[in-house]
Parts: C-alpha cells; sequence; structure tokens
C-alpha cells in the first residue's frame, strides 16, 4: 500500500455552514470578521465563535460519511478523495496530513476543528503549519504569506516523493486566491491535484500532475545570472530586471525588485538542470582566470551545477555585504590557505561541497577565481 500525503487548503465552511443554520446575525458575524487575526477580536465575538467550534464537534458523527461530506468542502474533498479506504485501519496510520490555514482567527480556529475530526477517524499524523501573514486582507501581506508557503512547499514536500508515497493537494475548501496559488504549487510539487463541486452528487476532479510550461524554463535560461541573484536575496533595479518576465518579480521599493513566489518555485525546480548545461555565468565582483574556466569544462555536470550554485552564493555576498558577508558566510567557508598565505596576493578559497573548492585571489573589489576540482587536487596547485 502506498502511502498518502494529503495537503489540504482549509477555509471556514466548518465555522461557516453551521452559522448559516443558526441565524443570520453569526452568518453575519463570521462574514465581517473572515480576515481577522485573533487579537483584532473582542472578548464576545471570540466566545460566539467558540461556542459555535463546540456545536460543530457535538454534531460529528465520523460513521456517517454523508454528514461528513454535508459538514465542510474540505472533508467533502477527504471522503471523496478515500471512499471505502477512510476506515482502513492501515491508511489511517499511514498517511501523513498537512492543513493549510490563512493567518487569521476564523482559519486557524477551522484547521483546528479539521484536525480534530481526522484525529477522531484514525488519522495519526495531521500538521497544521503556520504562515504568518498569510490573509487577503492585504496584498502585502498575503505576497509575504505566500512567500513562506512557497518556501514551505519546497523544504517539507519533496522528500514524501517515492516510488512508495504520493502527494496529493487538496483544494476543495478556502479562499479562491489561495487555491489558485496551491494550484500552480500543486504542479510541481504535487502528483495530483483534487477538486470537488458542493453538489452533494458531484465527483471528484482529478487533475495529474502537468509538466512545466517551456516558456517560464526559457525565461529561466535567458535571465539565469540575474535570477540566480536575485534567488539568493539580492535586490536587483528597474534596468537590471526589465527582459524578466513580471511574473517572476515583486516590487521592492520605488526602483528595486525582490523574486516572487512564482519566480522562486521555478527557480527552485529548474534551476539545478540550467545551470549544469549553462556557460559560466558572468556575475558582479567575479572574474574567471584561464585555468578556472579549464577546469571548469571538465566537471560532469552535476558538479557544474554545484559549482554555479556556489558561485551565485558568492556573488550575492559580495553584492549584498562585500567581502564580510563572503567570509562571514556559513555554506561557504570562506578561508585563506595556508600554505600560500605569504603569496601577493594571498590566496584564498572557498567551498562548492564537501568534496569541490574553489580558489581565488582579492583584487580590490574583484574576487579573481583561479582554480576548481576536488579538495586536494584544487589546494595543491591553487
Amino acid at each position: 500500500m502506498d502511502r498518502w500525503c494529503v495537503v489540504s487548503t482549509v477555509g471556514t465552511s466548518l465555522i461557516s455552514n453551521l452559522a448559516r443554520e443558526q441565524s443570520r446575525d453569526l452568518n453575519e458575524l463570521l462574514r465581517n470578521i473572515a480576515n481577522e487575526p485573533e487579537q483584532a477580536l473582542d472578548a464576545d465575538t471570540k466566545r460566539s465563535v467558540s461556542l459555535l467550534a463546540d456545536r460543530v464537534l457535538d454534531t460529528v458523527d465520523t460513521a456517517d460519511t454523508s454528514r461528513l461530506r454535508r459538514m465542510s468542502a474540505e472533508l467533502n474533498g477527504l471522503v471523496s478523495l478515500y471512499g471505502e479506504r477512510l476506515f482502513q485501519p492501515e491508511r489511517r496510520a499511514l498517511d501523513m496530513h498537512y492543513l493549510i490555514a490563512t493567518d487569521t482567527y476564523l482559519g486557524m480556529m477551522s484547521a483546528d476543528l479539521l484536525a480534530l475530526i481526522l484525529e477522531q477517524l484514525g488519522f495519526n499524523t495531521v500538521i497544521k503549519p503556520q504562515f504568518a501573514g498569510l490573509t487577503t486582507k492585504s496584498y502585502r501581506s498575503f505576497s509575504d504569506g505566500i512567500s513562506r508557503l512557497v518556501e514551505w512547499c519546497h523544504r517539507e514536500l519533496p522528500p514524501h516523493r517515492s516510488p512508495n508515497s504520493r502527494i496529493i493537494f487538496n483544494l476543495v475548501g478556502s479562499f479562491k486566491s489561495l487555491q489558485a496559488y496551491m494550484n500552480t504549487l500543486g504542479m510541481f510539487y504535487a502528483d495530483e491535484i483534487v477538486y470537488i463541486f458542493e453538489a452533494e452528487d458531484a465527483e471528484l476532479i482529478r487533475i495529474p500532475r502537468l509538466p512545466v510550461i517551456p516558456g517560464e524554463v526559457e525565461a529561466l535560461r535567458a535571465n539565469l545570472s540575474e535570477l540566480g541573484l536575485l534567488a539568493h536575496g539580492v535586490r536587483l533595479n528597474r534596468h537590471k530586471v526589465k527582459n524578466i518576465p513580471e511574473a517572476f518579480l515583486v516590487p521592492d521599493g520605488s526602483d528595486d525588485f525582490r523574486l516572487s513566489a512564482w519566480g522562486t518555485v521555478v527557480w527552485d525546480n529548474q534551476a539545478k538542470g540550467l545551470l549544469a548545461s549553462a556557460n559560466l555565468l558572468q556575475l558582479p565582483h567575479i572574474e574567471y582566470a584561464p585555468s578556472f574556466v579549464g577546469d571548469y569544462k571538465a566537471l560532469a555536470s552535476p558538479q557544474r551545477a554545484q559549482v554555479q550554485a556556489a558561485l551565485l552564493k558568492a556573488a550575492a555576498a559580495l553584492v549584498t555585504g562585500g567581502i564580510t558577508a563572503l567570509t562571514e558566510h556559513t555554506g561557504l567557508l570562506y578561508s585563506s590557505l595556508e600554505s600560500r598565505k605569504d603569496s601577493k596576493p594571498p590566496i584564498d578559497y572557498f567551498r562548492v561541497n564537501d568534496d569541490i573548492r574553489i580558489t581565488c585571489v582579492r583584487e580590490g573589489s574583484i574576487l579573481r577565481l583561479r582554480r576548481v576540482g576536488r579538495h586536494d587536487q584544487a589546494l595543491s596547485k591553487p
């Protein structure tokens, strides 16, 4: 039996469906506070919501799948997804559920309720990651929250992909704006995306993972150096990004831009292959000696990608903080070569991975790279 990792977007229907049954005033209250954090609500409002939540749990009958489907959009999707497998003990023990809710009082409350219901159904692993700012109250806040969501997807989901596991995005619930981003992220991280319409007899719609649009990859290839710097935290002015698709960028100040959530997703998924096949990147503050170019050409493709990634880290450090940022970068471990510290100028080196090193000399604000290769080879003839 394969293992499922189910990522569900969570709206407020668990609470709002019951509120509509209870009274018009309760329904109106929930609509008015939909985007509010807990600290913005008074005690009476929170008490009203808490009482509704208690009533939701009182109505749960985990043996009645028809009732569960009517309770909320998220449960409708999950019950339809699992079918008869919902009651298989091995399935409940094996599968993992992530609940993605907005950073609001109602969003968090709904995720808590859904988690309790899933635990009552017997699922052992239900996780509710939180993303500060993930609310549609303002564009900037929502954008920041989406960036954190993208980082989470890139960090947490790839380890779940294996021949014996399946990543499923259940996008039945939540706000349309969040669903739209999750649908896009699902094209990269999910094996399939599932939806269902609200009609009681509606069937589950399954969308398989789709290939990346070729145009997006070509946009990366044509702007590899600039996008690589953006991916490592460098802000670039409009003249530097004029050839980069707008969807990859987010304004940051009056004339600068940073990488958008979509740009980050495409970069994280495609950069390794593009860096391996690209010529040496032209980067600020970095020059290549002929010996370095020769060494680089002799490397295998996976090693080239790792070297190019290290060069982007070094260039980004030099742009943002100069040599101090470079020497303090914990991933590069920049240091002087003890055996050549009396050279004029001294020879330094930094790390690509456990095995590969790059030697260099500093010439003013320029880092001139000399050799690249396995640790012993590069450092013995720097």
